[in-house]
């Protein structure tokens, strides 16, 4: 089945609201107001791509011409976006168990490495008539490093 732009994006914002649902769970955890603080922020951070992401994927489906793609890069894709369903999603679901603040840290950077790599295969499919798009995917992607970061500086600052 070939997996069209429209459907990678419907992806990329099932898993940003995924992150919303995660972070805010994490914030809720949390015994450290500065943690906290970041998870929240985190958790808008992730609602801001959700909705960029939906914006995109209307704007693709409102064109006549479908945005596909194949061979190598769709394969790749295709076997990105089910990691990130499979392992990653899975995560989620461990914030609501007994999981110290450190795992869940470990957790988020793992996933913002994951949606960093995503974006980057995001950015080479996306056609060049959707310049303005790639600008917007490009943006986000370099959020998600800065968020990987904020998340390494916590957990190296709060000895995580």
């Amino acid at each position: 089945m070939d997996m069209a732009m429209k459907s990678i994006t419907d992806l990329a914002a099932q898993i940003e609201q995924k992150g919303v649902r995660f972070y805010k769970n994490m914030a809720a955890a949390a015994d450290d107001d500065k943690i906290k603080k970041v998870f929240l922020f985190l958790a808008d951070q992730e609602q801001e791509h959700a909705d960029a992401f939906t914006r995109i994927g209307q704007e693709m489906s409102s064109k006549d011409e479908i945005y596909g793609f194949a061979g190598r890069l769709k394969v790749n894709i295709e076997n990105l976006a089910n990691m990130f369903r499979k392992e990653a999603m899975d995560n989620i679901g461990l914030a609501d168990a007994k999981m110290t603040m450190g795992e869940a840290v470990d957790i988020a950077i793992e996933l913002e490495e994951r949606a960093i790599k995503l974006y980057g295969r995001i950015i080479e499919l996306m056609p060049e008539d959707l310049k303005g798009n790639i600008e917007v995917v490009s943006r986000l992607r370099e959020e998600e490093i800065g968020h990987r970061d904020m998340l390494t500086r916590v957990k190296n600052s709060a000895k995580l």
